[in-house]
């Protein structure tokens, strides 16, 4: 919960900013999309994301006994980035991106925690030697 406060309260902090702070671009951008503003329409947009967020958390539910903190933490950062994702999508439609290098694309910071935890998912394998696999 504290992850997703902490994306909702960054994504209102940079709502109008455009701000340049050396490589890093601040500014506010609508996606109504999703991941690399790909967009089928809201409908299978919000039903992919609700597939996605409930197959990783039978994944956390599945894998809790395991006390793999890795595996564990990335299902954490996926659920918490996925969640405050599908809270904007429900209560505005839109997702607010407001971080960009210059690479084209624009993203905040649920989608780094999404990120993270599929970084985190590919290498806790090779942390825990107990491992069967990515999931």
């Amino acid at each position: 919960m504290f992850l997703v406060i902490i994306d909702q309260v960054s994504k209102k902090i940079f709502i109008g900013v455009d701000n340049q702070l050396g490589f890093i671009t601040f500014r506010s951008v609508e996606n109504p999309g999703l991941i690399f503003n790909l967009d089928f329409n809201q409908v299978i947009n919000s039903l992919l994301i609700f597939l996605a967020l409930m197959f990783f958390c039978w994944q956390f539910y599945k894998n809790f006994h395991q006390r793999n903190i890795f595996l564990l933490s990335a299902h954490v950062l996926i659920i918490a980035g996925a969640s405050s994702n599908i809270l904007d999508r429900i209560f505005f439609g839109k997702v607010s991106d407001f971080i960009s290098f210059g690479l084209g694309f624009t993203f905040n910071l649920a989608d780094v925690y999404i990120f993270l935890g599929v970084l985190l998912l590919l290498i806790s394998p090779r942390m825990n030697k107990n491992s069967n696999g990515i999931f």
